[in-house]
């Protein structure tokens, strides 16, 4: 590659930093080479561009840090729906970070009559509550 791996390395960071549906082939990288005056063969190319790829690649692996997680094993997990009207209160914060689906909007206009609405707090009278408790109960038997 000569005095032209300078301008390869430039070209290859270049692509390396565009979203993956946006990088250049190495076909096409060879070609913007010539464009600039490389008068050099495409398998030189490839075969600095490996190169190029594999000692980039070391030097990612060696910068690799292990996950880790406390322990949890030991901690208790209560990892069923609330089967009272707390479940009310808890589909409300669903909501409220879930994306609005437009095939959802049926099941959100059900909601909205029990008092859950994206964006606006769960509030439910006396009334009502007792309503959704009941409903809680009679739902998970």
């Amino acid at each position: 590659m000569g005095p032209w791996s300078a301008e390869l390395d430039r070209l290859l960071v270049a692509n390396e930093s565009k979203a993956a549906r946006e990088r250049l082939t190495l076909i096409r990288l060879f070609e913007e080479l010539r464009s600039l005056g490389y008068a050099g063969g495409y398998d030189a190319v490839r075969r600095y561009a490996r190169r190029w790829n594999r000692e980039r690649g070391a030097s990612t692996a060696s910068a690799y840090v292990p996950m880790s997680f406390a322990p949890a094993n030991a901690q208790p997990a209560n990892m069923l729906f609330p089967q009272d009207g707390s479940y009310f209160e808890m589909l409300s914060r669903f909501i409220d970070a879930e994306y609005v689906d437009p095939a959802d909007l049926y099941m959100r206009g059900m909601l909205h009559m029990i008092g859950i609405e994206k964006g606006k707090p769960f509030q439910p009278d006396a009334a009502m509550r007792t309503m959704l408790d009941q409903a809680a109960k009679t739902g998970f038997k």
